[in-house]
């Protein structure tokens, strides 16, 4: 029987012919036959166990997380500063009002040469107007 895991409007089907989920449960300890095991964050990093999947993170240690460490700006536009995991694929966004649409900033692969876990920088290099908010996002396979 497939393996389902829900989160939110996010559905993931384990099978005996693709079981990368089930791997990485039992690599960091998961409960392979509990399904809610996805919304938990056993490592209080604010990231459940499914983001953690996806980021390609360790669900057992907070410093392992997908997040933005630092904005700074610079002549060539603002630096992002974020910790990246190899062989992933991001998507950097940014909204120019709370209210506003996420917008596209930038596609990108971290390739194989990173060090993993390493602190990855990014610019934006459109001119800053106003308030802008980043979000960095991992995109699945």
């Amino acid at each position: 029987m497939d393996d389902v895991k829900r989160k939110g409007s996010l559905r993931i089907i384990n099978s005996a012919k693709s079981r990368p989920i089930d791997e990485w449960e039992q690599l960091y300890g998961l409960n392979l036959n509990d399904p809610t095991d996805a919304t938990l964050d056993a490592d209080g990093d604010s990231q459940s166990n499914l983001n953690e999947f996806y980021a390609g993170t360790n669900p057992n240690d907070a410093n392992s997380v997908l997040r933005i460490l630092g904005i700074a700006p610079t002549p060539a536009g603002m630096r992002l500063t974020f910790q990246g995991v190899r062989g992933k694929t991001y998507r950097l966004e940014s909204q120019e009002s709370v209210t506003g649409a996420w917008t596209s900033v930038l596609v990108f692969k971290i390739g194989s040469s990173l060090q993993a876990s390493e602190v990855i920088e990014l610019n934006d290099p459109r001119p800053a107007a106003g308030t802008r908010m980043y979000r960095v996002q991992a995109l699945l396979p």
